[in-house]
């Protein structure tokens, strides 16, 4: 009977503290972690007049999301290429109030961008940086 009882309290716990999803949502992730996606739209395909345009896309997206950010908030931007877009997002996954530099996020998306051609979700410190390139336009549903 006492047996039982301890079973069915560590079952429980597990439930309890067991992450109800795979997103990364763990503090305790690596910088780096989660890495490239492996399909959808690649920034090969996007229609750009030169590779100057994929860096003034995230040009424009730094310039969007620096500044502060309150803990646990996403910020969403999107930039357009004829009939492809890329879906950018930066999220202060602290509770904790943080500030993007520009600086940071252009490296961080620049790196990801080379790297990654069909985008990816990365940690940098305290938030999440996720570029998507999508067939569509901005607003319509696909990426983020």
């Amino acid at each position: 009977m006492l047996f039982e009882i301890l079973i069915s309290a560590l079952v429980a716990i597990v439930i309890i503290v067991t992450p109800a999803s795979t997103a990364p949502a763990d503090i305790s992730v690596n910088n780096g972690e989660f890495g490239c996606y492996r399909s959808g739209t690649s920034y090969n395909n996007l229609i750009v007049t030169t590779d100057d345009d994929l860096d003034k896309a995230v040009r424009e997206a730094c310039q969007h999301f620096k500044g502060d950010y309150p803990g646990n908030t996403k910020r969403s931007w999107c930039k357009e290429f004829f009939d492809k877009k890329i879906d950018f997002s930066i999220e202060n996954w602290t509770e904790r109030n943080n500030t993007v530099m520009f600086d940071t996020c252009l490296n961080t998306f620049a790196e990801e961008v080379n790297a990654c051609h069909q985008g990816s979700w990365q940690r940098r410190g305290n938030f999440y940086y996720n570029n998507d390139p999508n067939t569509g336009k901005c607003g319509e549903t696909g990426g983020i």
